[in-house]
């Protein structure tokens, strides 16, 4: 089955073959650019993005990523934040938080932005497996399996949280 384009995606994608500077475009443009390890130039258009549209979430959610990508992680703190502060109601950007905090050592603050994202998106097994994965990083046994589990009965075809159970038990 075809993968389904929302119409902001459409309109974006047809804005940047036609070379348009949307805030749009450029933040489609930086997405493409962060997806394929480009995170200089992304971060170049995502910055233009969100000068030009600053209350759109999801710009600031991938200029963090990208700042994150290029290790400046106290920037990608903020960036993020100000998504999180713009639109609380989506779970990608508190998982960002929470690997930027695990990745600065914060880990109290990172089971905390996990457990924001559970409550943003209850039936997420991308939120319970990687809550379980710094569980088991940190403390390993039961919660952590507990956690992975639940990931796995909501989509068990991640190979990777099957080798963290086993890890578990």
């Amino acid at each position: 089955e075809p993968r389904r384009w929302s119409p902001e995606r459409r309109v974006s994608a047809v804005a940047l073959r036609a070379g348009q500077r949307s805030a749009a475009a450029l933040r489609w443009k930086g997405f493409i650019h962060l997806r394929r390890g480009r995170a200089e130039q992304a971060l170049l258009d995502l910055e233009a993005a969100c000068a030009a549209e600053p209350k759109r979430a999801l710009s600031w959610h991938w200029k963090g990523e990208a700042l994150a990508a290029l290790g400046r992680l106290d920037e990608a703190v903020d960036a993020v934040t100000k998504s999180l502060r713009l639109d609380p109601g989506q779970a990608e950007p508190y998982l960002t938080l929470a690997s930027l905090d695990a990745a600065r050592g914060r880990a109290k603050a990172a089971l905390a932005a996990y457990a924001a994202a559970q409550r943003a998106d209850p039936r997420s097994a991308r939120v319970f497996g990687e809550r379980g994965c710094l569980l088991l990083a940190l403390v390993g046994g039961r919660e952590a399996r507990k956690q992975l589990e639940i990931s796995l009965s909501l989509d068990g075809r991640d190979a990777g949280r099957w080798a963290d159970l086993s890890e578990c038990l």
